[in-house]
């Protein structure tokens, strides 16, 4: 089964497998969705996928062909009935009200298409899912408005297992004492930031928390749905919240949502017998557009320049497991599912299989462009590595990584126009989820890093080796302190090897080359070509460390090749804010073995006497970003210059080309 992962769901996980890009062509099965024709006058239309509720994976056959459910199968897509009614009049006697008429179409991928009913007067339909009576299935329903001549093209429907419903109850602790949730009637809201499951939502009902009426859930994999815990008062991993006993009424939710981005508000009720699934994606305040949590730049390009493609994948033995059969990828489609195989795989010191790919997928581009690939597995310990091929069975690798972090990254900065296929393999046989994400924009012809931001909770360093520093006035201002790399480490294209220093300055940036003295240490230049050169800035200002408590911190992690180094500053100060209950920040820079950088940027406090721009904490005197080489090779990322961006939980990370 496949992983539910839309055009803007880009959430990455799986275990066991390993990645390569190369170059082919090929075709699938699976690949052409149910799309809405043009209705009647008067009618409507819906098309989407089938997902299951308690893990999200695409509901799909075993060996599906893209052929229509003819016969009635005891599971499957082809086992599930579907029906579209009057939503208003279904919310209000689910039993009663007739289906209104309308040529369903379901197949054997998992894909439907209910056109050309008649749309009801009031513009707000109820399509639901369920199976033949006393079946596996409760009733689920999804509820949304429609106006006459209307195309809805990617609608998720979800299925819900009498099995699912049970054990939400029973691990809520039985709280409507004999009545399963969907007896007695509940909305499942699922909540995505950019796609990504989104912790930390309260589910509201016309503006107002229900703390007696709402459940959350604390499973660890953000696409299970199976734990509640009723102590939880907000959304865990799998940003889902259950809510009880509501009249139809917006609902909404706050909190978790991305920086200047809120979430909507849909139509929905608590249907007793049904389970009622609304997917809020938090749209920007001002637009109302759909949020993106992560911003891709490259060198010289805009966030909106960017073109993505998405696969989600997992699961189900693919049919795409050679060069010469691969499963086509296709800007903002779903396809899926896809899986490793739990057989002897495994992949060489050069990143590429030893005993041939598990899935092949295929992305053409038609033009010279800047690529991105990332894989996210759910755990530290998966085994993968990624590269990136022009010839899809001989190499050799134009790009390759194997990395124990969370994150795996292919970035080349300027590839051809060509067709090239992703190559998923299982390491030593270890079968499991995983989906992709593909980006692309204009070529970059400088070094290339790709940049990407995200949020996610800061967490202290803790264990560290704490370098002693000077404190307070005047000994905490204009000083610098030396690190020793613990392993070779490329920037900007130039190999700094171990042992040798990198300079941490009470004005929270690093650097490779000299330091640079007074002014220009306390005088953030945007990261111009003056000094200091090679310099990594998650924070610089004019900072000191004026407060006993101010450290400096130092952590090395993991094993050779994936190392990494964190330095930590801890409760610095900005002189531009001074003297009485000064501006107080946290932050850290992360040096990845492989040559990717991270800012990761903790609590941070106002101070009342502001001798500059105002919201000193949050980078209104700040250069962030990275620089390398100086004169004609001088070359510089800046994130932010003087732009109140940063806040608690904010994540900047800067991919190497590889």
């Amino acid at each position: 089964m496949c992983k539910r992962v839309s055009l803007l769901q880009l959430f990455l996980a799986g275990v066991g497998c390993t990645l390569a890009l190369c170059s082919s062509a090929g075709a699938q099965s699976c690949d052409t969705p149910l799309t809405c024709p043009v209705p009647s006058p008067g009618n409507s239309c819906i098309s989407g996928q089938l997902y299951e509720m308690e893990t999200g994976e695409l509901m799909r056959a075993s060996s599906p062909g893209g052929d229509p459910c003819v016969v009635v199968t005891a599971d499957g897509p082809c086992s599930i009935e579907l029906e579209v009614f009057d939503g208003l009049a279904f919310n209000q006697n689910p039993s009663g009200t007739p289906p209104l008429p309308a040529d369903i179409v379901v197949d054997d991928c998992g894909f439907y298409r209910v056109s050309n009913f008649p749309t009801p007067a009031l513009g707000f339909v109820a399509v639901t899912t369920s199976d033949a009576p006393g079946g596996d299935l409760v009733e689920a329903a999804i509820s949304m408005g429609i106006a006459p001549g209307d195309q809805v093209d990617g609608t998720p429907l979800y299925t819900v297992q009498v099995s699912t419903d049970q054990a939400w109850t029973d691990s809520a602790g039985d709280p409507f004492v004999g009545q399963t949730f969907s007896e007695r009637g509940v909305i499942v809201g699922i909540f995505f930031n950019g796609g990504e499951p989104s912790p930390g939502v309260v589910l509201t009902r016309a503006g107002v928390a229900r703390p007696s009426d709402d459940f959350y859930f604390e499973d660890v994999n953000p696409f299970d749905r199976s734990i509640v815990n009723s102590a939880l008062t907000s959304t865990g991993n799998n940003g889902t919240a259950l809510m009880v006993d509501s009249d139809l009424v917006f609902h909404s939710g706050y909190g978790g949502e991305a920086s200047g981005c809120e979430w909507p508000e849909h139509l929905v009720k608590s249907v007793p017998g049904v389970a009622t699934v609304q997917e809020f994606h938090s749209v920007d305040s001002s637009t109302g557009d759909v949020c993106l949590t992560t911003k891709i730049f490259s060198d010289g390009f805009e966030s909106g320049d960017t073109s993505a493609w998405s696969a989600t994948m997992s699961w189900q033995p693919p049919p795409h497991d050679t060069c010469g059969s691969p499963d086509l990828l296709v800007e903002g489609i779903e396809q899926g599912p896809y899986s490793t195989v739990a057989a002897n795989d495994d992949y060489g010191l050069n990143c590429v299989a030893v005993d041939g790919p598990d899935t092949v997928h295929q992305i053409v581009l038609d033009q010279s462009s800047a690529v991105l690939v990332t894989v996210m597995p759910l755990t530290l310990d998966w085994q993968l590595a990624a590269s990136l091929r022009e010839n899809c069975a001989a190499g050799p690798d134009l790009a390759c990584v194997a990395s124990g972090f969370p994150s795996r990254f292919i970035n080349r900065p300027n590839l051809s126009p060509d067709t090239y296929e992703v190559i998923v393999d299982g390491d030593s046989g270890r079968t499991g989820q995983y989906s992709i994400r593909y980006f692309a924009e204009a070529p970059d012809t400088s070094f290339g890093y790709w940049i990407l931001e995200s949020t996610d909770a800061y967490t202290p360093l803790t264990g560290a080796t704490q370098i002693t520093i000077p404190t307070g006035y005047p000994d905490g201002d204009s000083w610098y302190v030396e690190i020793a790399l613990p392993f070779n480490f490329d920037y900007f294209g130039i190999t700094y090897s171990m042992g040798m220093p990198i300079r941490a300055t009470d004005d929270m940036y690093l650097t490779f080359g000299a330091y640079p003295g007074s002014p220009e240490t306390y005088q953030p230049d945007c990261l111009d070509d003056t000094q200091p050169n090679d310099a990594i800035a998650p924070f610089w200002v004019d900072g000191w460390a004026y407060v006993a408590t101010a450290t400096l911190s130092y952590k090395i992690e993991g094993a050779s090749p994936n190392r990494r180094l964190t330095i930590e500053w801890h409760d610095f100060d900005e002189l531009e804010d001074k003297w009485i209950l000064p501006t107080r920040v946290n932050h850290q820079v992360v040096l990845f073995e492989n040559g990717d950088i991270e800012f990761r940027y903790g609590p941070r406090a106002s101070g009342p006497f502001n001798h500059g721009c105002d919201n000193q904490e949050a980078g209104c005197s700040a250069t962030i970003g990275i620089e390398g080489g100086s004169g004609a090779s001088h070359d510089a990322d800046v994130v932010d210059c003087e732009l109140e961006n940063t806040h608690d939980g904010r994540v900047i990370h800067f991919v190497h080309p590889n």
